[in-house]
């Protein structure tokens, strides 16, 4: 296997040639973000919804903190397209209910999953779904019924709390882990420590 292959410019990357070419690419490159951006290679554009989320982010937290966590933020690895999804969720609930607990809330997991809703929707959204739910409970009130589930409800009950919950137990088993590997190195440490010592 050649190192030093490269792909120029001028190299047309078919579905035919690609094998090719990743054949001739290192072993410890190939998962490399750089050698999948193969040349000719579309990069993709933002897309109006891309636009809104970005508008959303900027009114919220302004352009300095967004520079700042672009620097910092790491690209999603392998695994499960959810998983670390899943994770950020249950840490920001998380975080945001301790929050909330300190101050004095009696429902800190529901105001912190409130928080992520309003994160989620913007301003207009969150507008919209007011009106449309008032005209439903006056509907339900007008027929006697009993009015329907919130949006925030059904949000939270079909979607976000799956999520929460398979992010948070992950979250819980990555810590245990860290928390096992950091024992047993401090163990492996002493142990040297004490050979070292009876050596003397």
């Amino acid at each position: 296997m050649r190192r030093g292959h490269t792909i120029d410019s001028e190299t047309v990357i078919t579905k035919e040639n690609l094998r090719y070419h990743l054949q001739r690419v290192p072993k410890n490159l190939r998962k490399r973000r750089d050698w999948r951006e193969l040349p000719g290679e579309p990069v993709p554009a933002f897309t109006a919804r891309d636009h809104k989320d970005l508008r959303r982010l900027l009114r919220k937290f302004g352009a300095d903190r967004i520079i700042t966590e672009m620097q910092t933020l790491r690209p999603r690895g392998p695994g499960r397209p959810h998983a670390e999804e899943d994770i950020d969720v249950a840490f920001s609930i998380e975080e945001w209910a301790e929050q909330h607990r300190q101050q004095g809330s009696c429902h800190p997991i529901r105001d912190a999953a409130l928080d992520l809703y309003e994160l989620k929707h913007t301003h207009d959204e969150l507008r919209r779904i007011d009106r449309r739910e008032a005209r439903e409970r006056e509907k339900a009130k007008a027929s006697g019924k009993k009015p329907p589930p919130s949006h925030f409800d059904r949000w939270w009950e079909n979607r976000y709390k799956k999520k929460y919950l398979r992010g948070r137990k992950e979250f819980r088993r990555q810590e245990k882990e860290a928390e096992e590997q950091y024992l047993r190195s401090l163990a492996y440490r002493s142990k040297q420590k004490s050979r070292a010592q009876k050596g003397r």
